[in-house]
C-alpha cells in the first residue's frame, strides 16, 4: 500500500513544474549516509591516530668488517709483481703462494754466485794437487776451468812482481770501501736493535696492562668497594629513619648517592672492556711487529756479517800483498779457501733474498685489502700488499651514525641489522648489540660529522629458504637503533608546528 503511495506522489511530482517539482520533491537519505560515512571515518582515524605509536629509530649505514688479528703480508725487498695468485676474498691455506715477485735478477746472481763458486773449488783442487808435487801447467791445461781462469794460474807467478803495487792500491782502495760499507750495516743492525727492544718493552708493558686488568679494572674495583660502603651506610640511614633519628632528606641523599655509584660501576664496566680490547690490540700488532722486526735483524745481521767477513779478508789480502811480494803455493790455497767461504756465504743470503720473491700466506684464512692488482707493479719493502682475516675471525659492524641522532643512542643498546644484499622484508634482519661509539665525529663528505660505531653480531649466518649463508666482510648494513616511541599524529602535527614556530621568529 505505501509503494502504491509513494508511485502515486512521485506521479504528482512528475506533472508539476520543474521548480515547484525541485522545491516538493524531498531530498534522498544516501547524501545524508555518505556524509556521515565520511564523519565517521575521520573520527576514527585522528582517534587511531592520537592513540596509535610508533617506534622511533636511528639508522646508520655501515659494512662489515673483521674484528682484529688480522695478518698484514708485507715484501721484504722492493720487486716487481709478475703473478697474482689471489683474489679480493678468496680463502687461502697456511703456506700457501699468494704473489710472486720477478726474480730474474736473483737466479741471475744466484747463478754468477755458483758459477764463481765452482771455479774457486777448481782452482782450490789443482793448487793441492801442485803442493803434491805435480805439473800446475799440465793441471791447468787438462782442467775444466775457463780459459780466463787458466791463463791467470799459468801467468800467476810471471805477474806477482808487476802487479804487486796495483793490488795494493786497489786493496786500500777496497778495505776503505769495506770499511764505510761495514760502519752502514753495523749502524742498521744497532738501530733495528733499539727499536726491537723498545716494541719489546712496549710489548711487555702492554701485556702486563692485560694481565692486570689496566687502569679502568682498577677503578671498577674501586667503585665496587665505594658500593659496599654506600650500601651499608645507606642501611644505616634507612634503620635511623625508621627509628627517627634523622631526617628524610638524609636518608634520600644516601640513597641517591648509591644509585649513582651503582650507574657509575655499569659505566666502569663497559670502559674496563673497551680498554681489554684495546690493550689486546695493541699487543698484538706490538708482537707482530716484533716478529717482523726480528726477521728484519736477521737479514741486516747477515749482510753486516757478510760486510765484515768482506772488511776482514780485505784486510788480510792488503797485509799479506804489504808484507810479501811472493805468495806461495799453500798460501793460495789458505786464499781460495776463504774465497770459496766468501763465496758459500753471498750464495746462502742470495737465495734466501730469492725465496722472498715469493709471498706466502701466515696463515689459513680469507684475503682481505688486496692492495695490488697489477701485473708489472712495484711493491717496497714492508708496503703492506694484502691483509690475510685467519679463520675464526668474529666479524662486527663500522657503521657512521649521524649527529642529530648520537645523543639517543648509547653501548649496549639492541639494534637490528638488515643487509643490503638480504631483503629484510624477506630474510629478516640480525640482532646486534652497541659495543663501541667513537667520543668525537669525524667530516664526512657526503653525510657531514658522523660518529663512528661497532656493533657485535649476535650470529654471523643469515638464513635463506632453510639454508644458514655466511656473513661476509665488505657487505653493505643499515643498522637500526630504537630510540623510543611516538604518536601517528605527532609525524602530522609536527611538520605543521614546526613551520609555525618557524615561520614566528622570521622577519
Amino acid at each position: 500500500m505505501l509503494k502504491i503511495f509513494k508511485k502515486r506522489d512521485n506521479l504528482q511530482y512528475e506533472f508539476l513544474p520543474a521548480a515547484l517539482e525541485i522545491s516538493e520533491t524531498p531530498p534522498s537519505p544516501l547524501g545524508r549516509t555518505v556524509i556521515w560515512l565520511i564523519f565517521s571515518v575521520l573520527v576514527i582515524a585522528i582517534l587511531w591516530a592520537y592513540w596509535g605509536r610508533v617506534d622511533e629509530v636511528a639508522v646508520a649505514a655501515g659494512r662489515v668488517i673483521p674484528d682484529g688479528r688480522l695478518k698484514v703480508v708485507q715484501p721484504l725487498e722492493e720487486g716487481v709483481i709478475t703473478a697474482i695468485h689471489v683474489s679480493e676474498g678468496q680463502r687461502v691455506k697456511e703456506g700457501q703462494v699468494l704473489i710472486e715477485l720477478d726474480s730474474t735478477m736473483k737466479n741471475v746472481e744466484v747463478q754468477s754466485i755458483e758459477k764463481a763458486l765452482e771455479t774457486a773449488r777448481l782452482e782450490r783442487d789443482l793448487l793441492k794437487k801442485a803442493l803434491q808435487g805435480e805439473d800446475i801447467q799440465k793441471l791447468v791445461e787438462e782442467s775444466m776451468l775457463p780459459d780466463e781462469v787458466k791463463n791467470n794460474l799459468s801467468s800467476l807467478t810471471q805477474l806477482r812482481d808487476t802487479q804487486y803495487s796495483t793490488e795494493q792500491k786497489s786493496l786500500s782502495l777496497l778495505v776503505l770501501q769495506y770499511e764505510d760499507q761495514y760502519d752502514i750495516e753495523q749502524s742498521n743492525v744497532k738501530r733495528l736493535e733499539e727499536n726491537l727492544k723498545l716494541l719489546q718493552a712496549k710489548e711487555q708493558n702492554l701485556k702486563a696492562l692485560i694481565e692486570t686488568g689496566g687502569v679502568e679494572a682498577a677503578n671498577l674495583k674501586r667503585v665496587g668497594k665505594n658500593i659496599l660502603i654506600l650500601e651499608e651506610e645507606e642501611k644505616t640511614c634507612k634503620e635511623l629513619y625508621d627509628a627517627g633519628a634523622i631526617a628524610k632528606k638524609e636518608w634520600q641523599d644516601k640513597l641517591n648517592e648509591l644509585e649513582l655509584a651503582k650507574k657509575d660501576y655499569e659505566t666502569q664496566k663497559a670502559a674496563v672492556s673497551r680498554e681489554k680490547s684495546t690493550l689486546e690490540l695493541n699487543w698484538k700488532s706490538a708482537y707482530d711487529d716484533i716478529k717482523l722486526m726480528e726477521k728484519q735483524l736477521d737479514v741486516q745481521k747477515i749482510t753486516a756479517e757478510q760486510a765484515e767477513n768482506k772488511l776482514k779478508e780485505a784486510k788480510v789480502e792488503l797485509e799479506k800483498v804489504e808484507n810479501q811480494r811472493g805468495v806461495s803455493s799453500m798460501d793460495l790455497v789458505v786464499e781460495n779457501d776463504k774465497k770459496i767461504t766468501s763465496l758459500e756465504g753471498e750464495l746462502e743470503k742470495a737465495e734466501k733474498s730469492k725465496q722472498y720473491q715469493t709471498l706466502n700466506s701466515p696463515v689459513a684464512g680469507t684475503v682481505h685489502g688486496l692492495a695490488q692488482n697489477t701485473i708489472g707493479g712495484v711493491v717496497t719493502p714492508a708496503e703492506p700488499v694484502l691483509t690475510i682475516v685467519p679463520d675464526g675471525t668474529p666479524l662486527i659492524i663500522e657503521a657512521s651514525l649521524l649527529n642529530k641522532d648520537i645523543g639517543f643512542v648509547e653501548v649496549n643498546q639492541e639494534t637490528a641489522v638488515k643487509f643490503d644484499t638480504f631483503s629484510f622484508q624477506k630474510y629478516g634482519t640480525i640482532k646486534g648489540r652497541v659495543v663501541y661509539i667513537s667520543p668525537d665525529s669525524v667530516d664526512d663528505e657526503r653525510m657531514g660529522a658522523v660518529y663512528k660505531m661497532k656493533v657485535s653480531l649476535e650470529k654471523n649466518t643469515i638464513d635463506i629458504e632453510g639454508k644458514e649463508n655466511n656473513i661476509c666482510s665488505g657487505m653493505s648494513v643499515n643498522v637500526e637503533i630504537k630510540t623510543g616511541e611516538r604518536r601517528i599524529l605527532e609525524f602530522f602535527l609536527d611538520p605543521i608546528v614546526k613551520y609555525t614556530k618557524d615561520s614566528i621568529k622570521l622577519r
